[in-house]
């Protein structure tokens, strides 16, 4: 017996696909929206206040999630509810408000996560030395060349020493 559920027949051309009723944040966003739009900045104000306080414990919880410091993740909140507030004109009212939002808070939060933090995506850069600059910095041959590299620990273990004698010369 297959699990997959059965195909449905695709929706015809123009058709829009049927959209989830937006939440109480969503609505309360597009009113700020329309109200910023429209001049009445003091009224967008006392609104969004509603909206920083639906939205504050959550915003706290992700940003912690990221920065791991309490005081960097309530910085990250703030200038996070600072850039919503100042751009709240590109918000796309027929798309979820805590997508929008969040989505803001968690570049907020890589700002400011320090650079030791961040992940290294970019691959490091070899130098490449020219065969005769090679041959003048090489360490001199010797009968032990396994001496010339260093392990983990800064000595050469027993092992590797007892494994590289068996190696072809």
């Amino acid at each position: 017996m297959s699990r997959t559920p059965p195909r449905r027949a695709p929706a015809p051309a123009g058709a829009l696909a049927p959209q989830a009723p937006l939440s109480k944040d969503s609505r309360l966003a597009g009113e700020i929206k329309h109200l910023v739009a429209a001049g009445e900045r003091d009224a967008a104000r006392e609104r969004y206040g509603e909206l920083v306080a639906n939205q504050q414990r959550r915003a706290v919880r992700i940003a912690y999630q990221y920065l791991r410091d309490a005081h960097d993740a309530d910085e990250a909140v703030q200038d996070a509810f600072v850039k919503v507030f100042t751009h709240i004109i590109s918000y796309r009212e027929d798309l979820p408000f805590e997508v929008w939002f969040t989505r803001i808070l968690v570049n907020a939060c890589l700002d400011l996560r320090p650079a030791r933090l961040r992940p290294r995506n970019r691959p490091r850069r070899i130098r490449r030395r020219s065969s005769a600059s090679y041959r003048k910095s090489a360490p001199p041959r010797s009968r032990r060349p396994w001496m010339h590299f260093p392990t983990v620990s800064g000595r050469c273990s027993r092992s590797v020493m007892s494994q590289s004698r068996r190696l072809p010369k």
